[in-house]
């Protein structure tokens, strides 16, 4: 039960959050013991919330140091592997206040507008949920493999959260939306197989480069995920996923695939793998496409500070109807470095093949990579750096024909944020981003300014 907030806490607060500012000066006031990892820290830059599945590369978290244990000095830090088993209700809520000068990434009538974004939710969750935790306040699902935990402890869990993101804007009014983002997931290790399951559900009113415009739709979908070992140092796995995309004016797809793996664990830190991928893509108002994937993949963790992860092979798709045959490479890569305390380094890089929701013919091929940078100081202050490009190229799916389409996107964001309080951060942050198209009218330029608060409690 929530009690009415005393004067003095309120006032706590306020010298909290001015403490921010003044801790840059005044020293390392609450400081958390060398090495060890506060989970109440947000990930810095979350530039605008309601971002869809998918559709940007996933940057993963830090690896907890194992000296990350709760102590006196530090009460909050979790333990590697440590197992909750009671219940935990969590509401937590974002306050987002933006500033654009191309709402509708126009190329000839750019429009600034000043909008804010609040987002309450809850969560709750029962056993070892705490990397599910990371996401509040993000609105990124993904699915993180269950192999690519660097340690051979049991993690289960059951988690759910749902969040409205209610946007408001001050000059454009007719952009004001309500928008709802659900999440529920859940985990099972037992000694030889683990189970997985995850499903999301998203209606979302923003930006998409494809388009040039802003967009309503709604994304939902899930994977259910199943490893087998062996024992020693072969297992297997077998996967199951959707993705749905309905959109009010453009194209909507829905997208079925199967997965299976077949591990080796080659060196204690070492695990490699070949698989394949099968599945189906049904685009509104085309013929189904159908595609099989050969792929291998290498999962490297030398130690907590290092680690990545790269899988990549060949793709052939029926296009259907009269469609040519395609072939094309696909990866991914994910790699994350932390040198000293504090610091974060991390790189992802991709090749994928998805259907037009604009250009009902075309097949949109995207290559990119993104490098992100962070810094902590003075225990509780965050510096990020990020950028990325992608190169999105449009494909006739008719035989014979060529690009009808070329993307190139480039964006860098930079931020500081502040952890006020273990409940509550604070995050200024600013966004550049430049798209050149082939279409001289899908071209534009935009930058974003953001003022964020996100508290949990």
């Amino acid at each position: 039960m929530f009690q009415r907030p005393r004067l003095k806490s309120i006032s706590k607060t306020i010298s909290a959050i001015l403490g921010c500012t003044a801790g840059f000066a005044g020293g390392q006031e609450d400081a958390l013991p060398s090495g060890a990892v506060s989970p109440e820290i947000n990930p810095l830059i979350d530039l605008g919330a309601g971002s869809e599945m998918l559709r940007a590369p996933v940057i993963p978290e830090p690896v907890p140091l194992p000296d990350g244990s709760p102590s006196a000095e530090n009460p909050h830090a979790i333990k590697m592997g440590q197992t909750d088993r009671k219940w935990k209700v969590i509401p937590f809520a974002g306050l987002e206040i933006s500033s654009t000068d191309n709402l509708f990434i126009s190329a000839t009538k750019r429009q600034s507008d000043f909008f804010a974004t609040f987002s309450p939710g809850l969560a709750f969750g029962l056993g070892d949920y705490d990397g599910e935790i990371r996401q509040l306040g993000s609105y990124e699902h993904h699915f993180e493999p269950l192999e690519l935990d660097p340690d051979d402890l049991a993690k289960n869990f059951i988690f759910a959260r749902y969040n409205v993101n209610a946007f408001f804007y001050d000059k454009n009014t007719d952009q004001n939306s309500v928008n709802h983002d659900a999440l529920i997931s859940g985990r099972w290790e037992g000694a030889k197989l683990t189970i997985g399951a995850r499903f999301y559900y998203q209606t979302l009113s923003d930006i998409d480069i494809e388009v040039g415009n802003r967009v309503d739709r709604t994304v939902y979908g899930g994977e259910l995920s199943s490893k087998y070992s062996f024992g020693g140092k072969t297992s297997i796995e077998f996967n199951l996923s959707n993705q749905s995309y309905d959109y009010a004016k453009q194209l909507s797809w829905h997208q079925w695939m199967v997965e299976d793996w077949l591990n080796y664990q080659v060196l204690p830190k070492t695990k490699v793998s070949l698989g394949t991928r099968f599945g189906s893509v049904n685009v509104e108002y085309y013929p189904t496409q159908t595609f099989e994937q050969l792929v291998g993949r290498v999962d490297y963790f030398p130690s907590p500070k290092v680690g990545f992860s790269l899988n990549g092979g060949v793709e052939w798709r029926q296009l259907g109807g009269a469609g040519a045959d395609a072939v094309i490479g696909v990866f991914n890569f994910t790699g994350t470095y932390l040198p000293f305390d504090g610091t974060l380094m991390a790189v992802t890089a991709y090749r994928r093949n998805t259907a037009s929701i604009l250009l009902s013919d075309a097949n949109i091929t995207a290559t990119g990579f993104s490098i992100l940078v962070r810094q902590r100081f003075l225990q509780r202050y965050f510096f990020a750096v990020e950028g990325g490009y992608e190169d999105a190229d449009y494909r006739s799916r008719q035989a014979g024909a060529g690009s009808d389409r070329q993307d190139r996107t480039t964006y860098i964001k930079s931020g500081m944020s502040c952890d006020v309080t273990k409940n509550l951060s604070a995050e200024f942050a600013y966004q550049h981003r430049r798209n050149d198209s082939s279409s001289a009218n899908l071209s534009f330029t935009e930058n974003v300014f953001t003022f964020l608060f996100k508290l949990r409690f």
